[in-house]
């Protein structure tokens, strides 16, 4: 996996699956006057530290958490995974989709998983932005029944756990039956 740390205006400190470094990681980064602002280290997985240690790894375990419970469909699972204020955007052949939590939830417990259908898992992390040690980003991929989706997953770190506040999601793939 190539990994790279990118800086922009919003979200300086930025772990990306995709990018132009090749899979070197700089070890300390150091802003325009020689201090330290941040260093990027891979310890059983990448993590981003900005004075404490940042969420990386945490987030990882929680997206994991995320692909079982879309695969499984486990209602117990799903409430620890999504917050109950959550909304989950799309569009969809030109038509806004707006579901909110209780919608989607009744949705998830009424349809058959897709493991217990048969189906294959295609799990991928993209990305992890990391705006504070108590918010992120999360672009992730994962097959989903027939389909291969990409969702972005704006995260909070409610009450020490991690939770999705909002999810964009895209059919990017339609696998042939």
């Amino acid at each position: 996996m190539r990994i790279s740390r990118k800086r922009c205006d919003y979200f300086p400190f930025c772990l990306s699956v995709r990018g132009p470094h090749n899979g070197v990681l700089p070890q300390q980064r150091r802003s325009k006057k020689g201090k330290n602002v941040g260093a990027l280290r891979q310890m059983g997985g990448p993590s981003i530290i900005k004075g404490n240690d940042m969420p990386v790894a945490e987030i990882q375990s929680f997206l994991k958490e995320y692909f079982d419970v879309l695969q499984s469909q486990d209602i117990e699972q799903f409430d620890r995974v999504f917050h109950r204020g959550c909304v989950l955007y799309s569009a969809q052949d030109g038509v806004v989709v707006v579901r909110p939590f209780d919608e989607y939830r009744k949705m998830v417990q009424g349809r058959e998983s897709p493991q217990s259908r048969g189906f294959g898992r295609a799990d991928q992390i993209l990305m992890i932005d990391v705006l504070s040690p108590d918010m992120a980003l999360a672009k992730v991929r994962l097959r989903l029944f027939d389909n291969i989706m990409e969702d972005y997953l704006n995260l909070l770190r409610v009450d020490g756990k991690w939770t999705i506040a909002a999810k964009l999601f895209h059919r990017a793939e339609t696998l042939a039956g």
